[in-house]
């Protein structure tokens, strides 16, 4: 099983951060920042999330504008910082803002907090002219972008600050952790004066960091990856973040950048530009690769050139994303989940309504191998083929998650699935389907599969619901009858000759009906 997520760090940094050299390794952890950016000052904070939280307390503006689509942290940082929190529809090609629809919307003297979200770039240039219109302060969330550049500058140098997140899934980790980057030194000054005495990382906070850096990539190992933890990550449901904004605190706010953390992110200051750069060429061999693949979307190539990507994101075709999952699970692949969700109403952001239901991440890490590279291409491109026919599915099932196929017939042409059918169990009872795909209907390909379908399966005694007067005729002339309705749906019987089981099923399904 290749594991969603390794991290770029292991056992050997680990022990490497827990040596005392160099000293003081905060103050020489933010120098090289300080270079790397080319930036005038950093603080450093427990999280992410903390970052933001005290870059926008400092501040005096009431509203802040985030995209619809990001991580629910971000909001939450925004509204214990006492600040109204405005959520804005997405650019699909970027995932951040649309620049046109934040040009509408912007309220003068506002914050508008600028996302370049998986490491793709937003569209920075534009944003920054409508805050410079408006008079409005631009921030930016670099957390998932560290490396990626905008034109001859890193991203994270466009707006007065900019965040920076060090969580174990990012370029650069520090076991967690977070930055404010300034670009302006009288915005740092402000902030350093409100930030309050932070606590210091507890002996039971190190152990965990330590063990997790130290040790997670053995446990993202096959086969201890499909044999434990995945298992463990399945039972704990921490395959998607629900979007829930939390009501208090959590202690990731209070606490302070450790040395650890500080050595663990020199150690990996020292080899970035390799990192870097096998994770351009990685995103780059995907683009390749995926964009073969017919109605899958995958980032442009251009807005891959300059960046290092923390995920690589793709929205799957027509069907569930969970059935896009699955099929990938079942060849050994596991999947990321980003935000399966929208910070706003989908009336409001549709876009970022879309991608909360649509966009999954495969593996992107820099240990992958050239075997698990390909098997990833060949499982995607599996899995695209599969959807096809899990929408057909879901089309003619009503809760095909809750649902066991038991036999299944396929059409296909130029090797894409057109329709299908076969039987769904429901309440243990055998339901025939049947599905053909829009632009096919009409041609004699549900009529040759429901032939199909009696030749190879010669069932006993099938059910099935239609809901329309065509369909009704077309099944009584194959020999179903009539049994009842339930609201706009027909429910139907075929029985080879009466037996005692189909009697019995056939009672149970009227009982049912009578509801």
């Amino acid at each position: 099983m290749i594991s969603r997520i390794r991290l770029e760090t292991g056992l050997l940094d680990s022990l490497k951060a827990i040596l005392p050299f160099p000293p003081r390794p905060s103050e020489k952890f933010s120098l090289q920042l300080k270079s790397f950016f080319s930036c005038k000052e950093v603080l450093f904070f427990g999280s992410g999330r903390a970052a933001i939280f005290f870059l926008l307390k400092a501040l005096p503006q009431k509203k802040v504008f985030i995209p619809a689509y990001t991580c629910v942290v971000v909001k939450e940082a925004v509204l214990f910082a006492g600040k109204q929190c405005i959520e804005l529809d997405i650019n699909p090609e970027t995932f951040s803002f649309d620049s046109k629809i934040l040009e509408k919307k912007i309220e003068k003297d506002s914050i508008v907090l600028a996302t370049h979200q998986f490491g793709i770039p937003c569209d920075i240039h534009a944003i920054k002219k409508v805050c410079e219109k408006n008079n409005c302060l631009l921030l930016e969330d670099s957390a998932a972008a560290f490396g990626t550049r905008i034109g001859t500058k890193p991203a994270g140098t466009f707006g007065s600050a900019s965040i920076l997140s060090f969580d174990y899934t990012k370029t650069l980790t520090c076991a967690r952790g977070g930055a404010i980057v300034f670009n302006d030194i009288s915005l740092y000054e402000k902030v350093l004066k409100s930030v309050p005495a932070l606590k210091n990382d507890s002996l039971g906070s190190f152990i965990k960091r330590f063990f997790f850096v130290s040790f997670y990539n053995f446990f993202a190992s096959p086969p201890v990856y499909s044999i434990f933890t995945l298992p463990l990550l399945t039972k704990n449901s921490l395959f998607a973040d629900k979007g829930r904004v939390s009501r208090q605190l959590s202690p990731e706010y209070n606490k302070k950048f450790s040395d650890f953390q500080a050595r663990l992110g020199l150690v990996q200051l020292s080899r970035i530009k390799r990192t870097i750069e096998k994770r351009k060429k990685l995103a780059l061999f995907f683009h390749g690769q995926l964009s073969k693949i017919e109605n899958l979307w995958i980032p442009k190539k251009e807005s891959l050139e300059n960046s290092v990507l923390i995920r690589f994101p793709i929205i799957v075709p027509s069907s569930d994303k969970i059935f896009f999952y699955e099929a990938c699970r079942a060849e050994g692949l596991d999947l990321g989940f980003s935000f399966s969700y929208s910070l706003a109403e989908k009336e409001k952001a549709p876009n970022a309504f879309f991608a909360g239901e649509k966009v999954l991440d495969i593996p992107f890490y820099s240990s992958l191998s050239a075997n698990e590279m390909k098997k990833i291409v060949e499982t995607v491109k599996k899995a695209s083929l599969k959807s096809d026919l899990n929408g057909l599915v879901a089309l003619a099932t009503n809760n095909p998650k809750k649902q066991r196929i038991s036999f299944l017939l396929e059409e296909k042409q130029n090797g894409k699935t057109i329709g299908a059918a076969g039987i769904v169990s429901r309440r243990g009872l055998p339901f025939f389907f049947l599905a053909v795909k829009p632009g096919f209907q009409g041609k004699g390909i549900g009529s040759s599969l429901v032939k199909k379908f009696f030749e190879e399966k010669n069932p006993d005694f099938i059910f099935l619901s239609v809901s329309n007067k065509a369909a009704e005729h077309i099944y009584l002339k194959n020999g179903f009858r009539i049994i009842g309705k339930k609201g706009k749906s027909i429910f139907m019987v075929y029985e080879k000759k009466k037996t005692f089981a189909s009697m019995a099923s056939v009672f149970f399904v009227s009982l049912f009906l009578k509801k």
